[in-house]
Protein backbone atom coordinates (compact mmCIF):
# COMPACT_ATOMS: atom_id res chain seq x y z
CA UNK A 1 0.00 0.00 0.00
CA UNK A 2 2.71 2.13 0.90
CA UNK A 3 4.10 1.89 -2.71
CA UNK A 4 1.31 2.45 -3.55
CA UNK A 5 0.45 5.96 -2.16
CA UNK A 6 4.24 6.83 -3.48
CA UNK A 7 3.48 6.12 -6.92
CA UNK A 8 0.21 7.90 -6.66
CA UNK A 9 1.93 10.85 -4.97
CA UNK A 10 4.58 11.63 -7.86
CA UNK A 11 3.65 14.40 -10.75
CA UNK A 12 3.16 14.16 -14.14
CA UNK A 13 6.48 14.91 -16.09
CA UNK A 14 5.85 18.08 -18.27
CA UNK A 15 7.79 18.05 -21.50
CA UNK A 16 7.76 21.67 -22.04
CA UNK A 17 9.34 22.04 -18.52
CA UNK A 18 12.17 19.16 -19.20
CA UNK A 19 12.59 21.05 -22.71
CA UNK A 20 12.81 24.20 -20.93
CA UNK A 21 15.39 23.40 -19.01
CA UNK A 22 17.77 21.89 -21.48
CA UNK A 23 17.45 25.61 -23.72
CA UNK A 24 18.66 27.08 -20.38
CA UNK A 25 21.37 24.71 -20.19
CA UNK A 26 22.54 25.59 -23.69
CA UNK A 27 21.97 29.09 -22.95
CA UNK A 28 24.26 28.63 -19.98
CA UNK A 29 26.99 26.56 -21.60
CA UNK A 30 26.90 29.11 -24.82
CA UNK A 31 27.28 32.28 -22.27
CA UNK A 32 29.24 30.72 -19.61
CA UNK A 33 31.38 27.77 -21.90
CA UNK A 34 33.49 30.19 -23.71
CA UNK A 35 34.33 32.15 -20.09
CA UNK A 36 35.42 28.53 -18.65
CA UNK A 37 37.31 27.63 -21.30
CA UNK A 38 39.20 30.90 -21.08
CA UNK A 39 39.87 30.41 -17.52
CA UNK A 40 41.29 27.16 -18.29
CA UNK A 41 43.56 27.77 -21.03
CA UNK A 42 44.83 31.28 -18.74
CA UNK A 43 45.78 28.95 -16.55
CA UNK A 44 47.61 26.50 -18.11
CA UNK A 45 48.77 28.64 -19.96
CA UNK A 46 50.29 30.39 -17.00
CA UNK A 47 51.55 27.01 -15.59
CA UNK A 48 53.66 26.50 -18.75
CA UNK A 49 55.14 29.97 -18.79
CA UNK A 50 55.62 29.83 -15.18
CA UNK A 51 59.31 29.17 -15.11
CA UNK A 52 59.98 32.04 -17.78
CA UNK A 53 57.70 34.40 -16.26
CA UNK A 54 60.72 36.48 -14.01
CA UNK A 55 62.55 36.19 -17.11
CA UNK A 56 60.18 38.04 -19.35
CA UNK A 57 59.02 40.82 -16.94
CA UNK A 58 63.14 41.23 -16.01
CA UNK A 59 62.90 41.96 -20.10
CA UNK A 60 60.08 44.30 -20.03
CA UNK A 61 61.45 46.57 -17.46
CA UNK A 62 64.91 46.93 -18.93
CA UNK A 63 62.69 47.47 -22.52
CA UNK A 64 61.26 50.05 -20.46
CA UNK A 65 64.10 51.78 -19.74
CA UNK A 66 65.58 51.75 -23.22
CA UNK A 67 62.72 52.06 -25.19
CA UNK A 68 63.32 56.04 -25.20
CA UNK A 69 66.58 54.84 -27.06
CA UNK A 70 64.63 52.47 -29.04
CA UNK A 71 62.47 55.25 -30.33
CA UNK A 72 65.20 57.90 -31.32
CA UNK A 73 66.81 54.42 -33.06
CA UNK A 74 63.22 54.06 -35.44
CA UNK A 75 63.44 57.58 -36.29
CA UNK A 76 67.04 56.99 -37.60
CA UNK A 77 66.30 53.45 -39.06
CA UNK A 78 63.79 52.31 -41.75
CA UNK A 79 63.21 48.70 -40.22
CA UNK A 80 61.65 48.28 -36.78
CA UNK A 81 63.14 45.19 -36.31
CA UNK A 82 66.88 46.42 -37.49
CA UNK A 83 66.32 49.13 -35.04
CA UNK A 84 65.19 46.62 -32.31
CA UNK A 85 68.27 44.10 -33.01
CA UNK A 86 70.71 47.49 -32.70
CA UNK A 87 69.20 48.00 -29.58
CA UNK A 88 69.17 44.74 -28.12
CA UNK A 89 73.03 44.54 -29.05
CA UNK A 90 74.00 48.11 -27.36
CA UNK A 91 71.96 46.52 -24.18
CA UNK A 92 73.84 43.63 -24.15
CA UNK A 93 76.94 45.62 -24.36
CA UNK A 94 76.45 47.77 -21.37
CA UNK A 95 74.90 44.83 -19.87
CA UNK A 96 77.45 41.85 -19.79
CA UNK A 97 80.64 43.76 -19.99
CA UNK A 98 80.07 45.53 -16.41
CA UNK A 99 78.91 42.58 -14.99
CA UNK A 100 81.48 39.88 -16.42
CA UNK A 101 84.24 43.00 -14.96
CA UNK A 102 82.56 42.90 -11.89
CA UNK A 103 82.02 38.93 -11.39
CA UNK A 104 86.22 38.97 -12.26
CA UNK A 105 86.90 41.89 -9.68
CA UNK A 106 84.69 40.63 -7.16
CA UNK A 107 86.13 36.61 -7.37
CA UNK A 108 89.44 38.33 -7.10
CA UNK A 109 88.29 40.61 -3.91
CA UNK A 110 86.18 37.91 -2.01
CA UNK A 111 89.67 36.76 -0.24
CA UNK A 112 90.79 40.36 0.60
CA UNK A 113 87.67 40.42 2.18
CA UNK A 114 88.22 37.78 4.22
CA UNK A 115 91.30 38.50 4.73
CA UNK A 116 90.38 41.87 5.88
CA UNK A 117 87.40 41.70 7.67
CA UNK A 118 88.99 38.95 9.79
CA UNK A 119 92.26 40.93 10.44
CA UNK A 120 89.95 43.73 11.66
CA UNK A 121 88.66 40.69 14.21
CA UNK A 122 91.65 39.48 15.57
CA UNK A 123 93.36 43.10 15.45
CA UNK A 124 91.04 44.97 17.11
CA UNK A 125 89.79 42.75 20.14
CA UNK A 126 88.86 45.83 22.10
CA UNK A 127 86.80 46.93 19.31
CA UNK A 128 84.99 43.78 18.62
CA UNK A 129 84.98 43.18 22.50
CA UNK A 130 82.95 47.12 22.71
CA UNK A 131 80.59 46.09 20.11
CA UNK A 132 79.97 42.22 21.93
CA UNK A 133 79.10 44.12 25.21
CA UNK A 134 77.13 46.44 23.75
CA UNK A 135 74.91 44.13 22.35
CA UNK A 136 75.12 41.98 25.40
CA UNK A 137 73.77 44.77 27.64
CA UNK A 138 70.56 44.77 24.87
CA UNK A 139 70.54 40.80 25.08
CA UNK A 140 72.16 40.20 21.74
CA UNK A 141 74.88 37.86 21.46
CA UNK A 142 77.01 38.37 18.96
CA UNK A 143 80.17 36.27 17.45
CA UNK A 144 81.97 38.49 15.05
CA UNK A 145 84.12 35.63 13.86
CA UNK A 146 81.33 33.19 13.16
CA UNK A 147 79.58 35.90 10.97
CA UNK A 148 82.39 36.46 8.75
CA UNK A 149 82.81 32.99 7.97
CA UNK A 150 79.27 32.50 7.87
CA UNK A 151 79.14 34.94 5.13
CA UNK A 152 81.96 34.12 3.19
CA UNK A 153 80.65 30.27 3.37
CA UNK A 154 76.99 31.39 1.77
CA UNK A 155 78.77 33.40 -0.49
CA UNK A 156 80.66 30.48 -1.52
CA UNK A 157 78.10 28.46 -1.45
CA UNK A 158 75.40 30.48 -3.95
CA UNK A 159 78.37 30.92 -6.30
CA UNK A 160 78.84 27.14 -6.73
CA UNK A 161 74.83 26.85 -6.85
CA UNK A 162 75.17 29.17 -9.91
CA UNK A 163 77.82 27.59 -11.52
CA UNK A 164 75.23 24.55 -11.61
CA UNK A 165 72.60 26.01 -13.41
CA UNK A 166 74.69 27.84 -16.19
CA UNK A 167 72.36 25.71 -18.91
CA UNK A 168 69.29 26.83 -17.33
CA UNK A 169 70.90 30.49 -16.56
CA UNK A 170 72.10 30.45 -20.39
CA UNK A 171 68.40 29.52 -21.64
CA UNK A 172 66.93 32.56 -19.64
CA UNK A 173 69.42 34.65 -21.24
CA UNK A 174 68.70 33.60 -24.66
CA UNK A 175 64.73 33.96 -23.84
CA UNK A 176 65.75 37.10 -22.70
CA UNK A 177 67.31 38.61 -25.47
CA UNK A 178 64.27 37.33 -27.64
CA UNK A 179 61.90 39.08 -25.07
CA UNK A 180 63.43 42.35 -25.36
CA UNK A 181 63.69 42.73 -29.20
CA UNK A 182 60.06 42.03 -29.37
CA UNK A 183 59.36 44.07 -26.49
CA UNK A 184 60.88 47.07 -28.25
CA UNK A 185 59.77 45.90 -32.04
CA UNK A 186 56.11 45.54 -30.75
CA UNK A 187 56.19 47.89 -27.96
CA UNK A 188 53.34 50.21 -28.84
CA UNK A 189 50.95 47.64 -30.42
CA UNK A 190 51.13 45.62 -26.53
CA UNK A 191 50.05 48.99 -24.73
CA UNK A 192 47.35 49.38 -27.32
CA UNK A 193 46.25 45.95 -26.67
CA UNK A 194 46.75 45.90 -23.33
CA UNK A 195 44.67 49.10 -22.81
CA UNK A 196 41.58 47.45 -25.24
CA UNK A 197 41.51 44.73 -23.12
CA UNK A 198 40.70 46.93 -19.88
CA UNK A 199 38.09 45.72 -18.63
CA UNK A 200 37.24 50.00 -17.92
CA UNK A 201 36.22 53.43 -20.44
CA UNK A 202 39.37 55.11 -22.11
CA UNK A 203 39.28 57.83 -19.25
CA UNK A 204 39.63 54.74 -16.56
CA UNK A 205 42.17 53.19 -18.66
CA UNK A 206 44.38 55.96 -19.03
CA UNK A 207 44.39 56.18 -15.05
CA UNK A 208 45.52 52.82 -14.57
CA UNK A 209 48.27 52.93 -17.28
CA UNK A 210 49.18 56.46 -16.04
CA UNK A 211 49.87 55.45 -12.85
CA UNK A 212 51.77 52.07 -13.64
CA UNK A 213 54.22 54.70 -15.91
CA UNK A 214 54.61 57.03 -12.81
CA UNK A 215 55.42 54.48 -10.72
CA UNK A 216 57.67 52.81 -13.17
CA UNK A 217 59.66 56.40 -14.02
CA UNK A 218 60.17 57.06 -9.97
CA UNK A 219 61.91 53.83 -9.61
CA UNK A 220 63.61 53.43 -12.36
CA UNK A 221 64.96 56.37 -13.52
CA UNK A 222 64.59 58.08 -9.77
CA UNK A 223 66.00 55.65 -7.99
CA UNK A 224 67.97 53.06 -9.75
CA UNK A 225 69.77 55.14 -11.85
CA UNK A 226 70.66 57.78 -8.92
CA UNK A 227 71.59 54.33 -6.83
CA UNK A 228 74.00 53.34 -9.79
CA UNK A 229 75.48 57.06 -9.87
CA UNK A 230 76.21 57.29 -5.84
CA UNK A 231 77.74 53.76 -6.05
CA UNK A 232 79.90 54.81 -8.57
CA UNK A 233 81.01 57.83 -6.63
CA UNK A 234 81.38 56.11 -3.48
CA UNK A 235 83.68 53.00 -5.15
CA UNK A 236 85.54 55.87 -6.73
CA UNK A 237 86.22 57.45 -3.46
CA UNK A 238 86.68 53.78 -1.61
CA UNK A 239 89.59 53.64 -3.94
CA UNK A 240 91.26 56.81 -4.04
CA UNK A 241 91.61 56.47 -0.21
CA UNK A 242 92.91 53.19 -0.39
CA UNK A 243 90.06 50.82 0.75
CA UNK A 244 91.19 47.31 -0.01
CA UNK A 245 88.24 45.80 -1.17
CA UNK A 246 86.49 48.94 -3.30
CA UNK A 247 84.21 47.55 -5.48
CA UNK A 248 82.75 44.68 -2.34
CA UNK A 249 81.77 47.89 -0.50
CA UNK A 250 80.84 50.01 -3.84
CA UNK A 251 78.01 47.10 -4.39
CA UNK A 252 77.49 47.31 -0.88
CA UNK A 253 76.31 50.65 -1.25
CA UNK A 254 74.31 50.43 -4.39
CA UNK A 255 72.15 47.65 -1.91
CA UNK A 256 71.67 50.44 0.40
CA UNK A 257 71.51 53.30 -2.08
CA UNK A 258 68.36 51.60 -3.91
CA UNK A 259 66.04 51.59 -0.68
CA UNK A 260 64.63 54.62 -0.34
CA UNK A 261 64.85 56.40 3.14
CA UNK A 262 67.95 54.04 3.79
CA UNK A 263 70.31 55.63 0.91
CA UNK A 264 74.37 55.76 0.72
CA UNK A 265 74.72 56.95 4.37
CA UNK A 266 74.25 53.03 5.61
CA UNK A 267 77.49 52.22 3.86
CA UNK A 268 80.17 55.34 4.31
CA UNK A 269 79.29 56.29 7.07
CA UNK A 270 79.95 52.71 9.23
CA UNK A 271 82.86 52.70 6.70
CA UNK A 272 84.18 56.37 7.61
CA UNK A 273 84.12 55.15 11.30
CA UNK A 274 85.46 51.78 11.00
CA UNK A 275 88.54 53.19 8.84
CA UNK A 276 88.90 55.57 11.96
CA UNK A 277 88.60 54.02 14.93
CA UNK A 278 90.36 50.38 13.80
CA UNK A 279 93.90 52.31 13.68
CA UNK A 280 93.57 54.17 16.98
CA UNK A 281 92.44 50.99 18.67
CA UNK A 282 94.91 48.59 17.60
CA UNK A 283 97.62 50.47 17.23
CA UNK A 284 97.22 53.85 18.19
CA UNK A 285 97.89 55.19 14.75
CA UNK A 286 96.02 58.67 13.55
CA UNK A 287 96.80 57.42 9.69
CA UNK A 288 93.18 56.53 9.60
CA UNK A 289 91.79 60.03 10.94
CA UNK A 290 91.88 61.86 7.78
CA UNK A 291 90.96 59.07 5.33
CA UNK A 292 87.87 58.66 7.51
CA UNK A 293 87.21 62.02 7.90
CA UNK A 294 87.56 62.70 3.57
CA UNK A 295 85.57 59.81 3.06
CA UNK A 296 82.85 60.98 5.64
CA UNK A 297 82.68 64.40 4.11
CA UNK A 298 82.76 63.64 0.96
CA UNK A 299 79.54 61.17 1.45
CA UNK A 300 77.84 63.99 2.94
CA UNK A 301 78.55 66.32 0.51
CA UNK A 302 78.85 64.66 -3.07
CA UNK A 303 76.97 61.21 -2.88
CA UNK A 304 73.87 61.80 -0.63
CA UNK A 305 73.54 65.08 -2.41
CA UNK A 306 72.88 63.28 -5.43
CA UNK A 307 69.36 62.64 -4.03
CA UNK A 308 68.92 66.15 -4.12
CA UNK A 309 70.26 66.91 -7.08
CA UNK A 310 70.16 65.05 -9.66
CA UNK A 311 67.22 62.68 -9.15
CA UNK A 312 64.84 65.88 -9.70
CA UNK A 313 66.60 66.37 -12.50
CA UNK A 314 65.89 62.90 -13.60
CA UNK A 315 62.48 62.53 -12.72
CA UNK A 316 61.48 66.28 -14.15
CA UNK A 317 58.75 66.84 -11.75
CA UNK A 318 56.81 64.44 -13.82
CA UNK A 319 55.85 61.53 -10.84
CA UNK A 320 53.80 62.20 -7.85
CA UNK A 321 54.24 58.95 -6.24
CA UNK A 322 53.83 58.52 -1.95
CA UNK A 323 57.90 57.25 -0.67
CA UNK A 324 56.08 55.10 1.40
CA UNK A 325 54.47 53.05 -1.38
CA UNK A 326 57.86 53.17 -2.82
CA UNK A 327 59.37 51.27 0.13
CA UNK A 328 56.59 49.28 0.75
CA UNK A 329 56.82 47.60 -3.02
CA UNK A 330 60.65 47.86 -3.33
CA UNK A 331 61.28 45.51 0.22
CA UNK A 332 58.57 43.46 -0.59
CA UNK A 333 59.11 42.63 -3.93
CA UNK A 334 62.72 41.98 -3.36
CA UNK A 335 61.38 39.43 -0.54
CA UNK A 336 58.95 37.68 -3.22
CA UNK A 337 60.31 38.24 -6.83
CA UNK A 338 63.85 38.88 -6.10
CA UNK A 339 65.93 41.83 -7.31
CA UNK A 340 63.33 42.44 -10.40
CA UNK A 341 60.85 42.98 -7.43
CA UNK A 342 62.72 46.55 -6.80
CA UNK A 343 60.33 47.33 -9.99
CA UNK A 344 57.80 44.88 -9.65
CA UNK A 345 56.81 45.44 -6.43
CA UNK A 346 55.55 49.11 -6.62
CA UNK A 347 54.16 48.16 -9.64
CA UNK A 348 52.14 45.51 -8.19
CA UNK A 349 50.85 48.82 -5.38
CA UNK A 350 50.56 51.32 -8.10
CA UNK A 351 48.02 49.12 -9.78
CA UNK A 352 45.60 48.48 -6.58
CA UNK A 353 45.97 52.69 -6.04
CA UNK A 354 44.83 53.10 -9.47
CA UNK A 355 42.00 50.22 -9.35
CA UNK A 356 40.77 51.92 -6.35
CA UNK A 357 40.99 55.79 -7.61
CA UNK A 358 38.64 53.92 -10.45
CA UNK A 359 36.76 52.41 -7.72
CA UNK A 360 36.33 55.71 -6.62
CA UNK A 361 35.39 57.79 -9.16
CA UNK A 362 32.83 54.67 -9.81
CA UNK A 363 31.10 55.24 -6.47
CA UNK A 364 31.33 58.93 -6.15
Amino acid sequence: MRGIYILSSLKPIDINTVFNKRVRMKDLYRNYGPLFMLILLTYLSFVMFRPYLMTMLGALIIAYLFYPLYKVARKAIRYDWLASLLICVLVLLIITIPVFYVVNVLIKEIPSVYIWLSGYASDTGTLVSLYQNILSSVGVESNFNGVIDGFISSLLENLRAILTSVPGRILNFTLAILFLFFFFKDGDVLVNSIRAYLPFGKAKSQILIGEVKNTMDAVIYGQVVTAILQAILATAAYYVLGLRVPLFFGLLTLVFSVIPMVGPAFAYIPISITMIVVPLISSGSTAGVFRGLALLAFGIGVISMVDNVVKPVVISGKVNVHPVLIILGIVGGITTFGIIGVVLGPVILSIMTALLKIYKIDSA
